[in-house]
């Protein structure tokens, strides 16, 4: 894997949901396209994308059985992975001075803690998916007991 294939790789398995998809595929081994979707709360075309991603950077395997897709995760492109965080661990790599590591500043008596950074418009979007997607299915559901009080009226 060369260097630039192996930061996409880093990059794009470091997306919450494929960093999920990837945690079952590891744990369960190969599956279903249709077994996948049922961990998440995304359309099958949104798993799609991800998988295709996925598939794309070599961090899964695709296998076609007539209608039925199967995933499973590339060994070997994981393996490429740890070895290149593990020289990060390799006795070469010294530890930062103590003086140089920061701790967090003690706070002031009487102040509060500092605020978090706004969440960007795209994650306040996918923050409300959610909401939206419980409110859609509440208001199907309302509709549904209107019309069965109608019929049987």
């Amino acid at each position: 894997m060369k260097n630039e294939e192996l930061i996409n790789a880093i990059s794009v398995s470091a997306e919450p949901v494929r960093m999920k998809i990837l945690r079952d595929l590891a744990s369960n081994g190969e599956m279903k396209a249709k077994d996948l979707l049922e961990g998440f709360d995304i359309t099958q075309p949104t798993l799609s994308h991800h998988m295709a991603l996925l598939e794309e950077n070599g961090l899964v395997i695709c296998r076609r059985e007539g209608r039925c897709v199967y995933y499973a995760i590339n060994v070997k492109a994981f393996e490429v992975i740890a070895e290149f965080y593990g020289e990060f661990t390799k006795p070469a790599v010294k530890e930062a001075p103590k003086a140089a590591v920061k701790s967090a500043p003690a706070k002031a008596p009487g102040k509060s803690a500092p605020k978090a950074a706004p969440k960007s418009p795209a994650k306040k979007a996918a923050d409300e998916k959610p909401k939206k997607k419980k409110d859609k299915e509440n208001k199907e559901k309302a509709k549904n007991k209107k019309d069965k009080k109608k019929k049987s009226k």
